[in-house]
């Protein structure tokens, strides 16, 4: 048995929760996910930053998927809301 790793990226243009899903090529015995990267700010100008949050949760897998959500929040003083992207790593163990 060996493990195996994929990555994907999600864009945010606000704060909120998004899916990801990967597919690996075999049936996976256990699986499990991390933030990888993120390139996140605001635009147009300069903020002060009041919330930074980023958590992978909820992953599941059945079959040869895996499948889960990134949870992003970025806000400064002035409630004004972040965006960028968010990659996630996933390591399977596959049959």
């Amino acid at each position: 048995m060996a493990v195996h790793f994929l990555s994907t990226t999600l864009t945010f243009n606000r704060p909120g929760v998004g899916t990801w899903r990967v597919n690996f090529a075999k049936p996976i015995i256990s699986a499990g996910a991390n933030i990888q990267g993120f390139d996140i700010g605001f635009a147009p100008d300069d903020h002060e930053l009041r919330t930074l949050s980023i958590k992978v949760q909820n992953v599941e897998w059945s079959g040869t998927e895996v499948i889960g959500e990134v949870v992003f929040l970025l806000q400064d003083d002035s409630d004004h809301e972040g965006k960028g992207t968010i990659t996630v790593g996933v390591a399977a163990e596959l049959e």
